[in-house]
């Protein structure tokens, strides 16, 4: 029986990162601008659906006139989940595509991929210039839209991906793909969603467990 699955999509906060991105960055680089971060995670916490997009856009542009080389700097310190690098290398040696799949803005993905060893994410957009960030472009809000254009653009079947995420905003990938693995899952919905859900800490364990679905 041939293999299942070619492409293995990560998210970043909660699975990659064992923190939120966003809010270390400003704790780092910008600290009297985490009130108003908070204020807009409260809302995500009352209301997520209706939310989201809205607040979740608001907190990227308080990266706004932050360089992005602080940035970079700032995530080659950031904590990460167990032996995600073998994870990345082992599945890379299996034959795996695998790249990060987030919301978040790409200044974050270029620092994390230097350090995991990733070679490609599908992100958020930001415009830099004179290595300052002025601007947003092209929002990931939607992250399964951003995969299946990405899939789309080289022939991939959906169904052919295995996603591995934590929150809420993995229940519409976990819904197109092959199969969602809900990592160390912050809500029960997305339990309820995904394929198999995982509470351990050591990503290479996972990467194993993806290899052996695989060969199933």
């Amino acid at each position: 029986m041939g293999n299942k699955y070619d492409v293995v999509t990560i998210d970043l906060d909660g699975t990659i990162s064992r923190v939120i991105t966003e809010e270390y960055v400003l704790r780092e680089l910008a600290p009297e601008r985490l009130e108003k971060y908070y204020e807009l995670e409260e809302l995500l916490r009352e209301n997520y659906q209706e939310n989201y997009e809205k607040a979740t856009t608001e907190q990227f542009k308080l990266l706004i006139g932050l360089k992005a080389s602080d940035i970079r700097k700032v995530m080659m310190n950031i904590p990460l989940a167990k032996n995600i690098e073998k994870a990345i290398s082992l599945l890379t040696t299996n034959g795996f595509e695998a790249l990060i799949l987030t919301d978040n803005i790409d200044v974050f993905c270029e620092a994390i991929k230097e350090r995991i060893g990733i070679k490609k994410y599908i992100s958020s957009k930001t415009i830099i210039r004179n290595d300052v960030i002025t601007d947003l472009s092209e929002l990931n809000l939607k992250k399964e839209l951003g995969l299946l254009r990405y899939l789309r653009e080289r022939n991939i079947d959906p169904k052919r991906v295995v996603h591995v995420g934590d929150w809420k905003n993995d229940i519409s990938v976990f819904n197109q793909i092959g199969f969602g693995i809900a990592y160390r899952p912050k809500d029960i919905e997305v339990i309820e969603e995904a394929h198999l859900t995982i509470n351990i800490e050591d990503f290479e364990k996972v990467a194993r467990l993806i290899i052996a679905i695989d060969k199933c």
